[in-house]
């Protein structure tokens, strides 16, 4: 009888513990299913994981006491829609979601929902005041942080209707912050009012546009001078390479021109040393003639000497 009893409690056991480890494991597929949604929503982000909605019974098992690290979309949501508006009913809560999810969707803000909320810690002022007014972060109401959680699970699913008209700023109604008067007022509610940065996106576009057309124009004219350039430089080259060319020819007629020159010189060096040994050859025999002339000329001398000394005896 005590075996079947046993086997009961077991049966019972196994339940529990399956039912204590669900929880967790629908906490871990809501960040899941979350992260993608986040990637679905932030501009340029290529969403390689299907899409699944978070149901409401997974949004709530996240962050579940109100204390986990801001480092996933839904707490991250969750936690700024719950410190912004928790205190007031209604739409005042969907509409701080509406534009942290306006900012996730805008080229101009951070392509996740943790780094949008977190924006300006780096550089105050924060975005969010309350993510950097210095005070603890964990939450203090439950009942209004399941709201808030909730709110955010429609943000993410994008079944939240945005009833802010796009926009990306809101403030207290009892501040008046500088920027007030150069946003367009999109929506008020009791506590707060929604400003859309129209004129500010409107120049941003326009100044998006001309920073393309001006690239495309410095484009076009970088190759268009690359183009001038290039056939400059070729046209230089072939100039400087012909120019090259006339020189060495030049050049290489002006050394035959002295070769040749050299040529003739040595030839006359030659010519004169050959006339020069004629010429001493020429003298030494007039030397010798001119010394057998002058003593053939002391013998008829010395004959004519006789001859008169030989008439005086005559005589």
């Amino acid at each position: 009888m005590r075996l079947p009893l046993l086997a009961g409690w077991l049966l019972m056991i196994l339940p529990i513990e399956a039912a204590l480890a669900d929880p967790v494991e629908q906490a871990e597929e809501a960040v899941r299913k979350a992260e993608v949604l986040e990637q679905v929503v932030a501009p340029d982000v290529e969403v390689n994981e299907p899409v699944e909605s978070i149901s409401e019974q997974e949004a709530q098992l996240v962050d579940p006491e109100g204390s986990d690290l801001l480092e996933e979309p839904l707490t991250c949501l969750a936690r700024s829609i719950y410190w912004e508006a928790k205190g007031v009913p209604g739409r005042d809560m969907e509409s701080v979601a509406n534009v942290v999810m306006n900012r996730l969707a805008g080229e101009a803000f951070p392509n996740t929902i943790c780094d949008v909320v977190k924006q300006g810690s780096e550089q105050p002022p924060c975005q969010f005041s309350w993510w950097c007014d210095g005070r603890p972060d964990e939450v203090v109401e439950d009942d209004a942080y399941e709201v808030a959680k909730e709110v955010a699970r429609l943000a993410l699913n994008q079944e939240l209707p945005d009833h802010t008209d796009g926009a990306l700023y809101f403030h207290d109604r009892t501040v008046q912050p500088h920027w007030a008067n150069e946003f367009l007022l999109t929506a008020d509610s009791a506590q707060r009012t929604d400003a859309q940065l129209a004129e500010w996106q409107a120049r941003f576009d326009e100044l998006g546009d001309l920073q393309q057309n001006m690239n495309a124009a410095l484009t076009e004219e970088l190759a268009e001078r690359d183009g001038q350039l290039q056939a400059q430089i070729e046209q230089e080259l072939a100039a400087l390479n012909e120019h090259t060319q006339s020189q060495e020819a030049e050049l290489i007629s002006q050394l035959e021109s002295v070769n040749e020159r050299l040529d003739a010189l040595h030839e006359e060096l030659d010519d004169l040393g050959s006339g020069q040994q004629e010429q001493q050859e020429t003298v030494s025999g007039l030397q010798n003639r001119l010394t057998a002339m002058e003593a053939e000329l002391i013998e008829l001398r010395q004959t004519q000497l006789a001859l008169s000394a030989g008439l005086e005896a005559l005589q």
